[in-house]
């Protein structure tokens, strides 16, 4: 079951992740708490957003979420349950990043009626 988890960030794809990282931090208050390549995850209390660069992207989508992710304690389980309950799975299955964090991430992502993608992530 997928209920019942902890807002993880919120994902937000920028065409200038710079700028856009720049304007949280003196605007809002926000710190880097993590920075790969042009992704960048900024913190501001218990809010955390991932910015990251998405060169081209519908002029629809600019400024708009991205994704919304909540931590996952064990991905290949929360990953059966969503395939076995049908959902759309927006993600190629489960992927991996290598360099975020120590020791990488592990996700999947899933499309809601609405369009919305929600993400499960366990930082590995």
């Amino acid at each position: 079951m997928l209920r019942g988890r902890s807002l993880d960030h919120i994902g937000i794809a920028s065409v200038d992740v710079e700028a856009d990282v720049q304007y949280y931090i003196d605007v809002l208050g926000f710190r880097v708490i993590g920075h790969f390549g042009t992704c960048y995850f900024i913190q501001n209390g218990g809010t955390i957003y991932e910015i990251f660069s998405r060169k081209e992207q519908p002029e629809a989508a600019i400024g708009k979420i991205d994704h919304i992710a909540y931590t996952s304690r064990d991905i290949e389980v929360d990953y059966a349950y969503a395939v076995k309950q049908g959902y759309e799975i927006t993600t190629k299955g489960i992927e991996s990043i290598d360099r975020f964090w120590a020791n990488g991430i592990r996700y999947f992502k899933i499309r809601t009626p609405g369009g919305e993608q929600i993400e499960f992530n366990q930082i590995l």
